[in-house]
């Protein structure tokens, strides 16, 4: 609102002089106007000053509260609880499929006991029957007659009688037959029951072969089942601690992910959290004698809506810092970014400076392991907590920061095992986080591919330990023996793995 010229206007009074009185009654009219022109723009400062205080506050309240729903949420890690629920879900369906192969191999082993039983009675019948058993003595020839010769007789007899209800033979041969029963007969009968006998313990016995085979490939079916679910239980396991790794970071850098998001559509991952943790690696510079400045700690008075000892845009903060602190942002208020020291590292220590530290020490330095901070001599890495990655893997229970050697284990493993194309081997998951790989160690879950031949020979594909046989000429049969050579283990005991072995030998 622009304010009146002062400058006297051109008053006529018609024909008259101006006066004094008139005079001062036009300057009193103008400072009164001018009097309420600034109460006019003290009021509208005032209002907008009031309006900037609650917009800031405001603004700090919904960063606060940005920074409060991070740390509740934490969205960076959602992808991470996916996983987990996925897995779990997997895990799930793997108990299901155990169940029911479990099942499987109940009934499987249910069939081997009545198989073993079938064998049983079997074996039970051919004894009674070459047992001593009863006997009586012919009064007419004087021959022993056992239970076994009645127990033919009866049976050749029964033969005749489905001959005479056949209409093979009449009535009248029936009797005959059943009078004087034939030796030719009897003794063909009896050949026949005995191996009958020798074939129902044949066929029982296979039964019972199959029955165990049976139990064999189900119970094998079991413990894959079981090694893959191991497998899922190792992941989700490295998946919870994932998840609680991340929650630790987005606690700690719950406000950098609030500016980092705020008004925008950024995602932050769990990655980006990762980044922030890794040390910044410090050049090692040149060693230059100077003496040491005593220094001078600026002063830290309020600045605007930042609080005592922080800054509003200004870049004090970073020369202001003690050694084991850093300057790094409190709050973004409407004026700016507030920005103030903080304690990272331990007292006596050098926040990402490996220069000011070999200053101070007058010689080498170590940081610290996983950490920004910088500490005198060689041995400042032993220090409290994990001193490397094989410590530090340590932290997430049974896991070590070298890749464990399975090739002797893989190798005595499979020794026994035959005539199998090849080895499937999963190993389980590792941790890679920041600059460390965890490896776990628990055993690698072993399994074969199908039965393996020799190919292409003479007499074509031959089946890993067997021979065929096949036509060379005129009179020349060629023999070709396929022989199983053992597991070789080919490339490094980390990429490679077992390769099967055969030989083809020709006769």
């Amino acid at each position: 609102m622009p304010k009146p010229p002062k400058t006297k206007p051109a008053v006529t009074t018609g024909g008259g002089t101006w006066t004094k009185k008139k005079q001062k009654e036009y300057d009193d009219y103008w400072k009164e106007q001018e009097r309420i022109r600034e109460q006019e723009y003290e009021k509208e400062r005032k209002r907008m000053e009031a309006e900037m205080k609650k917009a800031a506050e405001e603004a700090k309240k919904n960063r606060e509260a940005a920074v409060r729903k991070v740390k509740d949420e934490c969205k960076p890690c959602d992808p991470i609880r996916a996983e987990i629920a996925a897995k779990e879900k997997e895990i799930e369906a793997k108990s299901d499929e155990i169940a029911q192969k479990e099942s499987a191999l109940q009934e499987a082993k249910d069939k081997v006991k009545d198989a073993e039983e079938k064998a049983k009675d079997a074996q039970a019948k051919k004894d009674a029957y070459n047992g001593p058993g009863d006997y009586v003595e012919d009064p007419k020839t004087g021959k022993r007659v056992t239970s076994q010769d009645l127990a033919i007789n009866k049976m050749v007899a029964q033969n005749s009688w489905q001959e005479y209800v056949n209409g093979d033979i009449t009535a009248q041969e029936l009797e005959e037959k059943w009078k004087n029963f034939d030796e030719e007969e009897l003794a063909k009968a009896k050949k026949d029951y005995e191996e009958s006998l020798d074939k129902a313990i044949t066929d029982a016995e296979a039964g019972v072969e199959a029955a165990k085979k049976a139990v064999s490939d189900a119970d094998l079916a079991v413990q894959h089942a079981e090694g893959d679910k191991t497998l899922l239980e190792d992941d989700l396991a490295e998946l919870y601690k994932k998840l609680d790794d991340c929650l630790r970071l987005c606690e700690k850098y719950a406000s950098w992910i609030a500016e980092e998001t705020w008004g925008t559509e950024k995602a932050i991952g769990y990655d980006d959290l990762v980044s922030k943790e890794k040390p910044k690696t410090t050049p090692k510079p040149v060693t230059v004698t100077k003496p040491k400045a005593a220094v001078t700690t600026p002063k830290t008075e309020p600045t605007g809506p930042c609080k005592t000892g922080e800054f509003l845009n200004d870049a004090r903060c970073s020369n202001s810092c003690k050694p084991n602190e850093k300057c790094e942002w409190y709050r973004t208020v409407e004026e700016g970014t507030c920005t103030g020291c903080t304690a990272t590292c331990e007292a006596g220590e050098y926040y990402n400076s490996q220069s000011k530290c070999e200053d101070d020490c007058d010689g080498d330095c170590t940081r610290r392991f996983r950490t920004d901070c910088w500490v005198c001599g060689e041995a400042a890495a032993a220090t409290e907590g994990p001193k490397n990655c094989d410590e530090y893997c340590a932290t997430f229970g049974d896991y070590t920061g070298v890749k464990p050697d399975w090739k002797s284990y893989i190798m005595s493993e499979i020794a026994d095992v035959t005539c199998k194309s090849r080895v499937n081997l999963v190993f389980p998951g590792g941790i890679e986080v920041g600059e460390c790989k965890c490896y776990t160690n628990s055993k690698p879950s072993i399994s074969f591919g199908p039965d393996i031949v020799c190919q292409d020979t003479s007499c074509g594909d031959v089946a890993c330990g067997s021979s065929a046989q096949c036509s060379c000429g005129t009179n020349c049969i060629q023999i070709v023996n396929c022989n199983w050579g053992g597991w070789k283990w080919e490339g490094d005991a980390n990429t490679g793995g077992p390769v099967p072995q055969l030989a083809v030998q020709n006769q």
